[in-house]
């Protein structure tokens, strides 16, 4: 399932690690935080995606919905090319794209219980602004198919992150 080299002592995994869940803000805080203690680079995705195509809007006017998907895919698979990077996205760009991510990324699911949400809200102020509105459906639909289509499911414990963080380094390892 995961690829190793071996370069010199240490066996390094290859794939680079995106990070997925269902708070937007909290995956992007943890992709942070995780190549920060891994020394890996840190990429948001859709940032990357609204950086790169610069007026999405306009090109969808202008050019059509299929050749803005194509220009996103583009990019997308353009991601398997990067080295020692934790990436960050958001639920709707992954299922739209997961099949370019699997192959050469290790999935992360940043999973965490419902009833932590207000814990969450609490640590990502400082940071962001959250958006967890999180209705009972939904939370059920997209934490079930995070955790069918991701390699790693990480139950997230809001109120003792490092410790969570640390168990991820252990797994990815």
């Amino acid at each position: 399932m995961l690829k190793y080299f071996y370069r010199e002592e240490n066996m390094v995994n290859e794939k680079n690690i995106i990070l997925v869940g269902l708070s937007n803000e909290f995956v992007k805080f943890g992709a942070n935080l995780l190549a920060e203690k891994l020394g890996y680079y840190n990429l948001d995705v859709d940032s990357m995606l609204e950086y790169t195509l610069m007026d999405r809007i306009k090109m969808k006017q202008v050019c059509g919905v299929k050749y803005l998907d194509e220009q996103e895919k583009k990019v997308i698979k353009s991601l398997n090319d990067y080295e020692k990077t934790v990436m960050s996205i958001k639920l709707d760009t992954f299922a739209a794209n997961i099949k370019s991510l699997q192959d050469n990324n290790m999935l992360v699911y940043l999973s965490f219980n419902k009833k932590q949400v207000k814990d969450l809200n609490k640590l990502l102020t400082n940071e962001f602004k959250t958006e967890i509105t999180l209705n009972d459906l939904l939370f059920q639909e997209h934490d079930k198919y995070l955790k069918k289509n991701c390699d790693i499911i990480l139950k997230c414990d809001i109120n003792n992150i490092d410790e969570s963080f640390n168990e991820l380094i252990e797994k990815i390892k």
